[in-house]
């Protein structure tokens, strides 16, 4: 399964915010 997009928030300042789920979806990616 190849890496899907990742719902990431822009913020001021070219900083991006993940919300949880995304982390989450990330972890779950990652313990394989």
């Amino acid at each position: 399964m190849r890496e899907g997009r990742i719902n990431a928030i822009k913020l001021p300042g070219g900083r991006y915010r993940i919300p949880e789920s995304e982390v989450e979806k990330i972890w779950r990616s990652l313990k394989r």
